[in-house]
């Protein structure tokens, strides 16, 4: 068994993983769809396969790891381009409820329980059914909630009120350094 060869196949297939993600716009894990999922566990059985046979050397591994990215791309290309293609690999958000209306046909497809639903609201800060009107089940597998309007927060506009805007922080000092561009940005040296 070759270590550097094993080496190479490793960061190859780091760089591969995190180009590709990159490259499809995936920031986090909240991003992947159970087709991302898919995505990741065959690229980890490519890794896998060549890892552990040092008859497959770097070259055959670059291809299938090529193909592979590129078969990728091209799927999300097509989904961005064409609805029905999107459809049939990513999926739409389900309605779960309606006006205040549980419902139980899109409930019981999507395999949910209530102490689920529950939970995901309470996330949300919400802790009565009574105060949401909508809730849909995102593609990625989590829930977007809207409240009725007598549960909305209060915000300036509601009241007519136009405060005064505030200014996004700044890092100024990273790791022990300062951040040069930064301070010149806000007109200090």
């Amino acid at each position: 068994m070759s270590y550097g060869l094993q080496a190479l196949k490793l960061i190859v297939g780091l760089l591969t993983l995190i180009l590709t993600l990159r490259v499809l716009g995936k920031l986090s894990f909240s991003q992947l769809t159970p087709y991302d999922v898919v995505y990741l566990i065959v690229f980890g059985g490519i890794l896998d396969s060549t890892f552990f046979d040092d008859e497959i050397g770097i070259a055959p591994f670059l291809f299938s790891v090529f193909i592979w990215s590129v078969s990728i791309y091209m799927i999300e290309f097509l989904a961005r381009k064409n609805a029905k293609f999107r459809w049939l690999f990513r999926g739409s958000s389900d309605p779960i409820m309606e006006n205040g209306k549980l419902n139980m046909t899109s409930f019981k497809k999507n395999n949910l329980e209530m102490e689920l639903l529950r939970s995901s609201i309470r996330k949300h800060g919400i802790f009565s059914l009574k105060e949401v009107k909508d809730i849909y089940l995102e593609t990625d597998g989590s829930f977007s909630i809207n409240k009725y309007a007598a549960y909305q927060p209060v915000v300036n506009y509601t009241m007519n009120l136009k405060p005064n805007e505030v200014s996004p922080n700044l890092l100024l000092v990273d790791t022990g350094k300062i951040e040069s561009v930064v301070v010149e940005s806000i007109g200090k040296s």
